[in-house]
């Protein structure tokens, strides 16, 4: 068997795969701009919870199948107002919403542990379920806000296609596909 090129192995394949994702989809929202939106500043999350790779997951997930070839006009610096006011405090929701289970755990030698600092316990598995939700929820509401503000005045913005938005040919009912 042949053997893959030279450019797809060992440490140069990581560099490659890191050098696409960058140009394929360039972040819209900075960790620190997330942690200020959605957690309230920096004392309030652990150094590291927050970074780039979640926050390639929340678009990706999220913000793209939505706004489709919109997400890189925004992220080549296009329509800053639009991005500001309605897709970064979404996004953030997004991203607190994929990086709350860490926040409660901790992984290590140990296995995977619960965080019980001095002075603080750690809430159920149920509580954090319900955070989830409600992150998800609220984050949805305001994505749906700032479709309704493109979809307003469509020709401020050609790059967005109505007909590639998901949530005009997907409907949720209860976290059930309809």
């Amino acid at each position: 068997m042949d053997s893959a090129p030279e450019c797809f192995s060992g440490e140069e394949s990581g560099n490659v795969i890191l050098e696409f994702m960058e140009t394929v989809m360039k972040l819209l929202i900075t960790p620190s701009e997330v942690v200020e939106l959605a957690f309230g500043g920096p004392d309030e999350v652990r150094d590291g919870m927050v970074n780039e790779a979640v926050i390639r997951s929340a678009q990706r997930k999220f913000i793209r199948p939505v706004l489709g070839t919109l997400c890189d006009a925004l992220a080549e610096g296009n329509y800053a107002d639009l991005l500001d006011d309605y897709i970064k405090p979404p996004l953030a929701l997004y991203v607190k919403m994929l990086v709350l289970p860490a926040l409660s755990a901790q992984t290590g030698g140990l296995g995977v542990v619960r965080y019980d600092g001095d002075g603080v316990e750690a809430v159920s598995d149920e509580s954090v379920v319900r955070l989830r939700r409600r992150l998800r929820s609220d984050a949805d509401a305001l994505l749906r806000i700032a479709v309704e503000r493109i979809e307003a005045s469509p020709e401020k913005y050609p790059e967005y296609d109505v007909a590639g938005n998901v949530l005009h040919r997907v409907s949720l009912l209860g976290g059930v596909v309809i």
